[in-house]
This record gives C-alpha cells, sequence and structure tokens, in this order.
C-alpha cells in the first residue's frame, strides 16, 4: 500500500495519560546477583529491533544506543559502563555489527562467539544488549461531520463537507534487556519491560482524510523503518518510550552502590 499523506489542521494537543510500565525478569543466573554486586565494568552491544517490528533510522539508532546507556548512567553505583561506541571501538564495527543482527535476528547469541571476545573486552566481565520486539500504534477517532447549514435549509446540494474528529492514540512497545557473561558466553540475566502511553489530538479534515487515517494503520511492507513518531497518527515518541523501559529495566539489576 502506498504512504498516505494527510492535510490536516491541527487544532489542539495535549496528554491524555502518563506512561505506564510492566517489568517481568525472564531469567537469571543463580550466581548473577553476587558476580554482579562486585563487578566494575560493564559494556553495552546497543539497541536493535526485531525483524517483525522493522529497522532503526540511523539516526534514531544513535538515540537509543545513547538511552539505554542514559539508562545505566541514571542507575549510579560504583560500575562503569562502556557506551556502544566504545565497544566497536575495542571490536571493530564489523563485529559488533555482526552480534547486533544476530541477535535482532534471533534473539540470542552463540557463546563461543561471546567468549572469544572476553580478552578484547576485558576487564569488562559482562556484555549487554536491548532488544525492541514489540511496536504498536493504534488509534480510535470519533468525529463529527460539519454541514452547510444554510444550504441544508435552502434544499440545495451541500458541499465541502469536513470533519471535526478527536483522535486517541495508544502506542505501545516491548523491550529486552539480556546480559551476557564474557567468561562462559552464556546469558545470566534477562528482563523484559512493556511501556504505553496514549495521546490525543484534535483537528479540521476531509471525510476521505479521516478514513485514510485508519487505513494508514494496514500500512505494513517489508524492512520497513521504524517510525519513530507514529507520523499522521502522533504516536508517542519511540525513544521516549524506550528510554523509560531502560530506566525500569536497569533499576531491576543488581548493582554495587557509589562511594
Amino acid at each position: 500500500m502506498a504512504r498516505v499523506h494527510l492535510t490536516m489542521i491541527m487544532t489542539t494537543l495535549l496528554l491524555v495519560a502518563g506512561c505506564s510500565t510492566k517489568v517481568k525478569l525472564a531469567d537469571e543466573d543463580p550466581a548473577f546477583a553476587d558476580a554482579m554486586m562486585s563487578a566494575q565494568e560493564m559494556a553495552l552491544g546497543g539497541v536493535t529491533a526485531a525483524a517483525v517490528v522493522g529497522v532503526f533510522d540511523p539516526l534514531d539508532q544513535a538515540d537509543a544506543d545513547d538511552a539505554l546507556f542514559g539508562a545505566f548512567l541514571r542507575q549510579g553505583g560504583n560500575l562503569e559502563v562502556w557506551p556502544q561506541g566504545r565497544v566497536a571501538d575495542q571490536l571493530s564495527d564489523e563485529v559488533l555489527s555482526d552480534l547486533a543482527a544476530q541477535y535482532a535476528s534471533l534473539g540470542r547469541l552463540n557463546y563461543q562467539d561471546l567468549h572469544a571476545l572476553e580478552s578484547t573486552l576485558a576487564p569488562c566481565r559482562y556484555l549487554a544488549f536491548a532488544r525492541l520486539t514489540e511496536d504498536e500504534i493504534s488509534s480510535d477517532t470519533q468525529g463529527t461531520e460539519l454541514r452547510d447549514q444554510e444550504a441544508r435549509a435552502a434544499g440545495v446540494p451541500e458541499h465541502g463537507d469536513t470533519w471535526n474528529s478527536m483522535v486517541t492514540t495508544t502506542r505501545k512497545i516491548k523491550v529486552t534487556l539480556e546480559i551476557f557473561d564474557l567468561s562462559t558466553g552464556f546469558s545470566v540475566w534477562s528482563a523484559e519491560a512493556s511501556t504505553k502511553d496514549r495521546q490525543s489530538y484534535e483537528y479540521e479534515a476531509p471525510a476521505t482524510d479521516a478514513e485514510m487515517i485508519q487505513e494508514s494503520l494496514a500500512d505494513t511492507t517489508d524492512d520497513r523503518v521504524i517510525k519513530r513518531q507514529g507520523g499522521a497518527l502522533r504516536g508517542a515518541d519511540l525513544i521516549d518510550l524506550m528510554a523509560k523501559a531502560f530506566g525500569e529495566l536497569v533499576q531491576r539489576l543488581p548493582v554495587a552502590p557509589g562511594a
């Protein structure tokens, strides 16, 4: 389906509800908590997206990686975190890109490949990856058709019908954060966070455009670029939602407090 371009006059824009986030611990090695409390450094492999979700625009990719790094910085504690760029410098862009592509596609990494990186990323014992696994935007449109009351009274055809519509969009995302132990190559901790936000806005547009808003929800193409702001549907900002999800996930990690 061709992409839909809507011409509309925005009259108001407001937030209906704040963001809500739920976290579920998926897996944890019994020895991880104690080992993590004594860890001094951790490497971040970056943020990926599952194939069913799409691919990031390069600029949004950088912002997503920064959002993950920022979540660890806000967490505090005595852990030094290597951002994705520093890890790429140590491993090479090609090696890290191959790992990211593997994790995006499969949601897992080969333990032998990871163990082989132990000396290169020393003294980091752990390598973390995040993965966007769900990104859904839905809408509820309530519209009132406006008629030319004078034309109706005169019994002549009415023209220039418009819709005065209130649209509420809900954007829901789901992300996974996973920690790999480079000494073994195995996953030792993973958790999933789902978060959503709603926005409402009012606009005036031709009736046909109001119908096309719903049609654009069905616009799915192969290898599509994830829409950061939801396009014409005015969904919540993707990176903002991911940053909130990362913050909740990182807070669940056992990290020794700072001095």
